[in-house]
């Protein structure tokens, strides 16, 4: 939606990363600053000063990541599964409750739009287990499953974004997150991965509905 805008962090992005990304976004010219990264924030700042925007935080590992973030006049949405980074940014928190396994199935198959029992489908178990149980993520998954089987990717739908997670840094376990091997397989992902990726990140993000408080909020999953 207009004035709202989603930030993906990940272990790997550094906040001038992002800060980069944020102004892209909003139009802002940043192309003289460099790497001036308090000059970059004060143009960021100086565009939303008169504008009511909500920035979405997601993924965030360091407080390093989010301290700049702070300075910009803002509502903030930030979510950490770091709980000391929740901590020391400051505002309410929320820790988000996880799914148990036959609920998460359910809610995955949901959101695919199919009624099949997924209880004794494979990929559908690892995509849980990847998603450590967590619904917004289980939410946008289903989505991008849904998309792929409409393109007539069938059956094949849970295994290309099984491959896609794999690939990309985000939600997984830790050594999923190991980056050597993060970046193994992403040199290793094909156009299916790429596809699968664009398909969660265009056509998936919309059916996420972040708080709208004009203060910042954290949430922390398990």
């Amino acid at each position: 939606p207009p004035g709202v805008f989603w930030l993906r962090f990940g272990q790997e992005r550094s906040a001038l990363d992002v800060l980069r990304e944020l102004a892209v976004m909003i139009d802002v010219d940043i192309s003289a600053l460099r790497e001036q990264q308090a000059a970059i924030v004060d143009a960021i700042a100086r565009w939303l000063d008169t504008r009511r925007c909500l920035l979405i935080l997601d993924d965030v590992w360091t407080l390093e990541q989010a301290r700049p973030f702070t300075r910009l006049h803002a509502g903030r949405l930030l979510t950490t599964r770091v709980r000391e980074v929740a901590m020391r940014v400051g505002g309410r928190t929320q820790v988000l409750d996880t799914l148990e396994p036959r609920q998460a199935l359910r809610l995955l198959a949901a959101c695919m739009q199919t009624d099949a029992d997924l209880t004794t489908d494979a990929d559908a178990s690892e995509l849980v287990r990847l998603s450590g149980g967590l619904p917004v993520v289980l939410e946008q998954w289903g989505a991008v499953c849904a998309a792929l089987a409409a393109r007539g990717h069938r059956r094949a739908d849970r295994a290309l974004l099984l491959q896609a997670r794999r690939a990309a840094r985000g939600h997984g376990d830790a050594a999923e997150r190991d980056g050597d091997a993060v970046g193994r397989r992403r040199r290793r992902c094909g156009d299916d991965c790429a596809q699968a990726g664009g398909a969660e990140f265009g056509e998936a993000d919309g059916g996420r509905r972040p708080h709208s408080s004009g203060e910042v909020s954290s949430c922390i999953c398990k």
